[in-house]
């Protein structure tokens, strides 16, 4: 009869135990979203020319726990060229920020910039949100200027190769350093 109650014992203690939840409360290891929410997610424009700085501002909740971070990516293509970590204090808070983004090769005209932001609150917690911005790239003059020490060169696009400015001026071979202006 003793060795029955104690093994009645053992098994209740061993079945609630068992029922038990493993996590504490908000350790979801970023899995879960509980009720967290980016709102009003704004771009200062529709466009970028690179290399230039993208303003955004958004409304982040943090389902009522405190908020850690807001991480911020610009992806073109599948290469991330910018990227920032922007710290949020509160339940709430109202992020207005820019991110700079650099010239990358292969731009090309009209291709869409992901931009994506997850916020974090302190349990770990997650949401995220991606919007696109398209790439403008920036349109050179037909004359460019070469500034060699005091002299001032114009250099002419070329026909043939739009990508390449051309000088009367046949070598610089004393220069070490030039600089490229758009106007005189």
């Amino acid at each position: 009869m003793k060795s029955f109650r104690l093994m009645t014992i053992a098994l209740a203690l061993f079945a609630w135990v068992a029922c038990t939840p493993d996590e504490k409360p908000g350790e979801n290891g970023g899995n879960e979203n509980t009720g967290m929410k980016i709102e009003n997610l704004a771009f200062g424009s529709e466009t970028i020319t690179p290399p230039g700085s993208l303003t955004f501002t958004m409304d982040v909740d943090g389902g009522g726990v405190e908020l850690s971070t807001v991480e911020v990516a610009a992806v073109l293509g599948d290469k991330v060229i910018a990227q920032k970590s922007i710290r949020a204090t509160g339940t709430t808070a109202q992020v207005s920020e820019s991110l700079d983004i650099p010239f990358a090769p292969n731009m090309t005209e009209g291709a869409a910039l992901a931009v994506s932001f997850e916020a974090i609150n302190i349990d770990g917690a997650t949401v995220k949100q991606t919007k696109t911005v398209n790439i403008a790239r920036p349109v050179l003059p037909d004359v460019l200027y070469i500034a060699v020490g005091d002299e001032t060169y114009p250099m002419t696009k070329s026909a043939e190769t739009p990508s390449l400015y051309t000088t009367e001026k046949v070598g610089f071979e004393s220069a070490l350093t030039a600089t490229i202006y758009s106007s005189e």
